[in-house]
This record gives C-alpha cells, structure tokens and sequence, in this order.
C-alpha cells in the first residue's frame, strides 16, 4: 500500500493495486474431445447441420429436468445450462455435432426444435 498526500488537504489518501483475474469458462478440460461420432451428419462440415433427434432428445431431457428443479419456470440462462450440462456429461460428447456446442448459442437452436416440437405434439394431441 502506497501513501499519497492528497493537494487540498493534509489527510493521506491511500492507493491499493487491484488484481484483475481472467474470466473462466463455464466447463475446462485437459482431454480433448471427440464430438458427435455417432450423429448422423458426423461428417458435415458446412455451415449448417441438421440437429439429430437424440440431440434433441437429450435437450428436452435437460429442459424438462431444469424446468422441474425450478417450480415449471423455464431458467432465464437455459442455454449456458445445457451447454455446460454437454460438456460435462460425457456420454452426450457421442450425440452432439460440434457444430452445436461451440458456444452456447448455438444450444439455442436446438432448445427452439424441440420445444416447436413439444407444442405440434401438443396442438396435435388436442386435435388442432
């Protein structure tokens, strides 16, 4: 701590350094990670690819799961949640497209199929 005399007064004011961390990631991991052997576009490497129906399985699961712990309110930061919820559960690494799990918009996308999906089978059952 360094002490400085401040102009206007004869009352030292007190300087403090201020350590700034780095921001951490949601999830880190030393081992790398083979994403979406078995999604049916594996291979795809454009722009666009297709979510599979397990993937959307999978988030339903997650949004459902999430909702529940919640008293039925759907979580404001759902996306961040179930990207982090893929990256830790290893046995999802198989189902997910890397394409999908670069960021947690891209989750997004998926969490808006299936819940589209959610309300046709809705509307379906209720013979709309």
């Amino acid at each position: 701590m360094n002490v400085m005399q401040n102009d206007s007064s004869t009352a030292p004011i007190e300087e403090h350094e201020i350590l700034l961390l780095s921001p951490e990631p949601l999830f880190t991991s030393e081992i790398s990670i083979e994403w979406g052997t078995l999604h049916p576009h594996k291979n795809v490497v454009s722009s666009k690819v297709p979510w599979s129906s397990k993937e959307l399985e999978y988030v339903g699961k997650a949004i459902e799961e999430l909702t529940a712990q919640r008293g039925g309110e759907l979580p404001k930061h759902i996306n961040s949640l179930i990207t982090d919820r893929i990256f830790k559960d290893t046995s999802a690494h198989q189902i997910f497209h890397s394409h999908h799990t670069l960021d947690s918009t891209r989750v997004r996308w998926g969490i808006q199929a299936y819940l589209k999906k959610k309300e046709k089978e809705r509307k379906e059952r209720l013979g709309f």
